[in-house]
């Protein structure tokens, strides 16, 4: 359905997780190692640029489009 958006390949695949592998996470989330790298931010408006700057490869985090 996004194919004509992107020129990526998307793969999707279902993770095993289970409840060890689950607590490492928590464990990492109590002690602040993780973080969500939050590369740019745009208003519902300007989806189109979303797009074109994840499609352009720029995307170095997470892309997020806001609404008000």
């Amino acid at each position: 359905m996004i194919a004509p958006f992107l020129d990526q390949k998307l793969v999707f695949f279902v993770a095993d997780v289970d409840v060890p592998d689950l607590q490492v996470f928590a464990q990492l989330m109590r002690e602040g190692k993780l973080k969500t790298v939050i590369d740019r931010r745009y208003p519902l408006e300007q989806a189109g640029a979303a797009l074109d700057y994840v499609g352009g490869g720029h995307a170095r985090g997470k892309v997020v489009i806001t609404m008000d």
